[in-house]
């Protein structure tokens, strides 16, 4: 054993290292006042026997099962990066793009998964890991419902196993579950990615199962710039009734990356220019943030918002530590303008009230290509922007050799492609 990396009510996990092969792994122990539950070491094992039968890049790798001095004990793939509950929570809404980045590796996932007769059952944003290079990996399978022939439940328990904000009808009834019930709940994980909001968000539980059982879910474009289409296809896999849903998560995910992406979508597809605002704070500091420290982040950003409302331009992406805005057209002088409106920002975040030295304020100007419906933000590369200083902290306002091509305005060289800002000429 190396280290623990997670504890909970069942269990802990540890980071441990083969003697012999030097190998990394990750330890699942059974704490020792459950391990005495045949219930609960049932699905614990039961664990091990549903990933072993999937056998699936995007799933969680499982290499051993045991038993040490009465508490089980699974052993398997170490996985690097983070959660996608940690990054919704730092980031708020994902990009269609990213959203799609995620949803195609997890749809594969759970088809395989249903092909080898495994509902999941608990499909969460803690339980969607994000690796290096961009894996994707499902995890924990220990409330998995193994199917047979037909694809009905091989048991006919009624008992109530998931989470509340994501768990389908049938699921909260105990009535049969499968492949659609993970539909359901890979859409309402949909919806978090796309709009930052649970699909049904209160403080019981229960509440929450009976928003599930009977309330109408709520149109993604609601909360969120997205069209009708993306409504449509969203609202049909939240559908009450299993057989109102997508027959996979292969045929949702298809369907919903249709809608994102169709040129439909977008009334224009046009050259804009965006004005990106982001906040950097050490990742220590962001662990345990003090009232000071969240109170200036939520000035910082209500400040951007207000000022580039004000100025005409349009929301493209909000999160908790970044906003784009956009404004269409990128000819000499609307290029002038924004430089002008970036500058005179800089100096509202860098003279503002009770401003905390610990965040460092990003401010990027980008010219590309746009996709608006009406005046809304609807995708295009700006939506993006923010990622071009995603790693660093840069002075003054920056901008990109794109923003400053054909345009008079004095600007200094920096690393990575971008240039430090002066007033325009």
């Amino acid at each position: 054993m190396v280290d623990v990396i997670a504890a909970g009510g069942f269990g802990t996990v540890y980071q441990a290292r083969h003697r012999s092969l030097g190998r990394n792994a990750a330890i699942k122990v059974l704490h020792p006042e459950v391990a005495g539950s045949e219930a609960v070491v049932r699905r614990f094992e039961q664990e091990a026997w549903a990933v072993n039968q999937i056998r699936h890049p995007h799933v969680v790798d499982i290499y051993d099962i045991g038993n040490y001095e009465g508490q089980p004990y699974l052993v398997m793939e170490l996985l690097e990066g983070e959660d996608l509950e940690a990054k919704l929570g730092r980031d708020g809404r994902l990009p269609p793009e990213d959203t799609l980045q995620v949803l195609q590796p997890l749809a594969d996932a759970l088809d395989a998964s249903h092909g080898a007769g495994v509902v999941h059952r608990d499909i969460k944003a803690s339980n969607v890991f994000m690796g290096p290079k961009g894996r994707v990996v499902l995890v924990d399978f220990g409330i998995a419902k193994l199917l047979n022939a037909d694809g009905r439940g091989l048991t006919s328990s009624h008992h109530v196993l998931g989470t509340p904000t994501s768990m389908a009808p049938e699921q909260i009834t105990g009535g049969d579950v499968d492949a659609r019930t993970d539909v359901y709940a890979l859409a309402a994980l949909t919806y978090h990615m796309l709009t930052g909001k649970l699909l049904f968000d209160a403080t019981s539980h229960l509440v929450v199962q009976h928003m599930h059982l009977y309330s109408a879910p709520p149109a993604p474009s609601s909360a969120a710039p997205l069209t009708e289409r993306v409504d449509a296809v969203l609202l049909r896999a939240l559908s009450k009734e299993p057989s109102d849903r997508h027959d996979s998560a292969g045929a949702f995910v298809a369907a919903l990356g249709h809608a994102l992406t169709s040129a439909e979508n977008a009334d224009v597809n046009a050259n804009g220019i965006g004005i990106c605002v982001s906040a950097v704070v050490d990742p220590v500091e962001l662990a345990n943030p003090d009232n000071a420290l969240i109170d200036d982040l939520d000035q910082l950003l209500d400040l951007a918002v207000s000022e580039l409302a004000a100025a005409k331009f349009v929301p493209g992406l909000q999160t908790g530590s970044e906003v784009v805005f956009v404004r269409a057209g990128a000819d000499g002088l609307a290029r002038q303008q924004a430089v002008s409106q970036a500058l005179a920002l800089r100096t509202a975040i860098d003279t503002r009230d009770g401003r905390d030295p610990r965040v460092h304020v990003n401010v990027l100007v980008h010219a590309a290509p746009v996709q608006l419906a009406g005046d809304r933000v609807m995708g295009g590369a700006l939506t993006r922007m923010g990622r071009r200083v995603a790693n660093g902290r840069y002075p003054g306002v920056v901008a990109t050799a794109t923003l400053l091509e054909d345009c008079a305005i004095s600007a200094t060289a920096l690393t990575d492609g971008l240039f430090r800002l002066g007033d325009p000429d």
